[in-house]
């Protein structure tokens, strides 16, 4: 019998590569905006393969502020392409995707709450850092490429498809392989009840 964690892991990726798929089929192209409607699922879905993922290896299920953190990082960075939209290429200059779209975002962010006092703080800052990692990955196999090194490089890294799928499947393997047996509840066993001896004298008077 699958475990709840495996179950949901595999019926997420599923989810990805059936979206995927279907798009690819009708439209083919990542440029329209209704795509969206697609790839903003399929990010969440990335992000919570990864979340099943960490929670396996750490033996632990991350803290709901910094799960919560990841899944609204991993769709929101997606608002930097709205200047695009309106015509601005004040943040995307030449390239596919806004200069928010790098690396350098995910090292600020955890900076940033590495210099945060308070341990709830940092933990939703690694939640956001860990959300916008989530959404470059998938970015990296989908579209034109990410600017991953930028400011410090202009180039467009991509990834194969296949290697970002095959990449949530073997963390879908570390959910398995990381797997502790659950013991079985079982009812004590009932003592044999035997009389107490008489704490009086023997025979009669």
């Amino acid at each position: 019998m699958l475990r709840p964690e495996l179950k949901l892991a595999l019926l997420l990726i599923a989810g990805v590569v059936a979206l995927d798929a279907i798009w690819a089929l009708l439209v083919g192209s990542t440029g329209p905006v209704a795509y969206g409607l697609v790839d903003e699922p399929a990010h969440l879905a990335t992000c919570g393969v990864l979340l099943l993922g960490l929670s396996a290896i750490a033996g632990v299920r991350p803290p709901m502020r910094f799960i919560g953190a990841a899944l609204i990082a991993t769709v929101l960075i997606d608002f930097d392409h709205l200047p695009g939209l309106l015509g601005s290429h004040l943040i995307t200059g030449d390239l596919p995707r806004p200069y928010t779209h790098s690396i350098v975002l995910v090292i600020l962010l955890i900076g940033l709450g590495a210099l945060l006092r308070r341990a709830d703080q940092r933990l939703l800052m690694l939640g956001l850092a860990f959300g916008v990692s989530a959404h470059l990955i998938r970015d990296l196999a989908t579209g034109p490429g990410v600017p991953l090194l930028w400011p410090f490089s202009d180039s467009v890294v991509t990834m194969p498809y296949g290697v970002y799928a095959a990449g949530l499947l073997l963390v879908t393997l570390a959910v398995v392989l990381t797997a502790r047996p659950r013991r079985r509840w079982r009812r004590p066993a009932r003592l044999p009840v035997r009389p107490l001896p008489s704490a009086g004298p023997q025979g009669g008077s």
